[in-house]
């Protein structure tokens, strides 16, 4: 019966193959979990801009009733900027623009620029019992940006 020899030689390229294949599948799996982890950090980061871009359009409606406080039976068409706390984010603005719809009715919008987004809410006030209160909040849409804020 002959025994079959397997030199040292043959063994160490075995080795060496194996060893390669493995840091290969290595490689990959470190490349797809990295691609993973953007993925991840992209998604935290937009959900991270969309709460403040929200928080920002809550404190622009808090801004108008604030306002409402002060303002009479007639209201004129009035515009200002929001002053800000400061912002993580440097390139925020909030301006609001109040529109006279009729005599005891108020459309005011709000715009928020956040980075490259900009969003726009409408808020309509009605005047009842000397003050006026929130009758709508229309949900925010996307505007194109502005040249200037």
């Amino acid at each position: 019966m002959t025994r079959l020899r397997i030199s040292h030689k043959s063994r160490r390229g075995f080795a060496i193959i194996t060893a390669l294949v493995l840091m290969v599948l290595i490689a990959v799996c470190l490349l797809i979990l990295a691609d993973v982890f953007m993925g991840d950090m992209r998604a935290t980061r937009q959900i991270h801009r969309r709460a403040q871009m929200q928080e920002l359009l809550t404190a622009g409606t808090i801004d108008v009733l604030a306002h409402a406080r002060r303002w009479g039976r007639q209201v004129s068409p009035v515009r200002w900027r929001m002053p800000l706390p400061q912002l993580p984010v440097a390139d925020a603005a909030v301006r609001v623009r109040v529109e006279s719809s009729a005599q005891d009715r108020v459309r005011v919008k709000v715009n928020v620029l956040l980075g490259r987004v900009q969003r726009r809410q409408t808020v309509t006030l009605r005047r009842k019992d000397r003050r006026w209160i929130v009758t709508a909040v229309s949900p925010p849409s996307r505007e194109p940006l502005p040249k200037r804020l």
